[in-house]
C-alpha cells in the first residue's frame, strides 16, 4: 500500500483516540483536534522520510508529540505578557546576537546531513532519535554529531558564555 494511502487510512481509523489522548495533554479537545490536524499536515510534508516497510504508528506518534510539545511552549509563551516574553538584559543582548551569530556561522561549515540533524536537535529541540526518523542518520550518529559540536563550541568560545548564551 503506498504510504500516503497508510497515513491516511491509519489517520481516518484513529482520530477520535489520537485527538482524545492529545486533549488531555494540550487542556481540550478543540486544541487537540488542532494539534492531531497539524501532525497530519506535517507528517504529508515529511511523508518521504518514512520507510516503505517502516510502521506508520510508530512514526506518526512522534510527529503528533513533537506538535502537542510545540503546541504547548507556545501556548505558555501566548500566556506571557509581551515584556515577559522579550524581556532580557539589556546588557547581554549584543552578546548573544553575537553567538547566534556565531552559532549560525558554525553551523553552516559543518557538512549535510549533519547540518541538518543539528539544526534538528538545537533549534527545533528534538531528541537525536526523533531527528533520527526523518534523516538517513542513526540516532547515535547524531549524538555523535552533537557531542563533538558542543565541544568545538565549548573550546572556541568558552564553556561558560557557551552556556550562558544557551539558555
Amino acid at each position: 500500500m503506498e504510504k500516503l494511502a497508510r497515513l491516511t487510512e491509519m489517520y481516518s481509523q484513529q482520530f477520535n483516540s489520537l485527538v482524545g489522548r492529545v486533549s488531555r495533554r494540550v487542556g481540550n479537545r478543540t486544541n487537540g483536534e488542532d494539534v492531531v490536524q497539524e501532525a497530519m499536515m506535517k507528517a504529508i510534508t515529511y511523508i518521504d522520510s518514512l520507510g516503505v516497510d517502516q510502521p506508520i504508528e510508530p512514526w506518526f506518534n512522534t510527529i503528533l508529540n513533537n506538535s502537542a510539545k510545540d503546541f504547548k511552549k507556545q501556548d505558555r509563551l501566548d500566556g506571557m505578557s509581551k515584556e515577559e516574553a522579550t524581556t532580557e538584559p539589556a546588557d547581554d543582548t549584543h552578546i548573544r546576537e553575537e553567538f547566534i551569530g556565531q552559532l549560525s556561522e558554525e553551523l553552516e561549515a559543518i557538512k549535510e546531513p549533519d547540518r541538518t540533524a543539528l539544526k534538528g536537535v538545537l533549534i527545533h529541540d528534538w531528541k537525536p532519535g526523533e531527528v533520527a526518523q526523518y534523516s538517513p542518520m542513526s540516532a547515535n550518529h547524531i549524538r555523535v554529531v552533537l557531542f563533538n559540536f558542543k565541544k568545538k563550541m565549548k573550546e572556541k568560545y568558552g564553556e561558560e558564555m557557551y552556556e550562558d548564551m544557551r539558555s
